[in-house]
């Protein structure tokens, strides 16, 4: 029964990030937060996609009610965020999406109780792309949020970005241990070269730390969350 939540909850998944990041434009999800008529038109399309790509990545096509649950459960947690009027916040997009994936998990567990589902094909296929999916659109939307924050405005006359040290060296060690703990020791020789590279610019430039920090920051941050989405799919696909 393991096995039946797992496929049916990553095509649900796989179906969400399609629906959420890929089709949806900065157009679309702009019309979509407005607090009036137009807005709610655009949440139930938004809505609306979600429930088809979900019945359709699903596959099963007597359990009709997959749709109309994905349908609402969208629907209400979009409109509540946009209630709350922050669409830039990095914790609400967190949130947001926590609770989209939590409801997609007790479903999936429900769908599979049923015991109407058939088949459990292509599982590592099916992570596999879902990992990819993670690492387009939604690391670019955490990245471009987390710098979204007065202390990393280059605008500003300090010649360094303030806590800018103290985050390059949190993804700086969480790199190193997860490499560690893979044996893949040539890789941080290949991290500190490449910080030495930036530091070298430091040195030379003084007026381009901030700039340089600021690059170094976004690299590793990427860097980062592609080590971990991969090792989940790594971790995933070998059970």
């Amino acid at each position: 029964m393991i096995s039946l939540i797992k496929i049916v909850l990553v095509k649900l998944i796989a179906a969400h990030l399609i629906c959420d990041f890929v089709l949806q434009t900065d157009a679309f999800c702009e019309q979509k937060n407005k607090l009036n008529g137009k807005g709610v038109v655009f949440q139930l399309l938004h809505a609306l996609l979600h429930a088809i790509a979900a019945y359709v990545f699903v596959a099963q096509w007597s359990l009709w009610w997959i749709a109309v649950v994905v349908f609402c459960s969208h629907f209400v947690i979009d409109i509540v965020k946009s209630m709350l009027k922050r669409p830039d916040s990095m914790f609400l997009f967190f949130v947001d999406q926590l609770m989209h994936v939590s409801i997609l998990a007790l479903f999936s567990y429900y769908i599979v109780l049923t015991g109407r589902i058939v088949g459990c094909e292509r599982f590592s296929i099916w992570v596999i792309a879902s990992g990819c999916l993670v690492l387009l659109k939604p690391t670019s939307i955490i990245i471009s949020r987390f710098f979204n924050n007065k202390n990393w405005n280059l605008a500003t006359d300090d010649m360094s970005l303030p806590m800018a040290g103290r985050w390059i060296g949190y993804f700086e060690r969480i790199l190193v241990m997860t490499f560690i703990l893979l044996g893949s020791y040539e890789a941080i020789g290949f991290l500190m070269a490449a910080k030495s590279i930036f530091r070298f610019g430091e040195l030379k430039e003084k007026s381009e730390i901030k700039r340089t920090e600021y690059v170094l920051l976004g690299t590793l941050m990427s860097f980062t969350i592609a080590v971990i989405v991969a090792l989940g799919v790594r971790h995933l696909v070998s059970d």
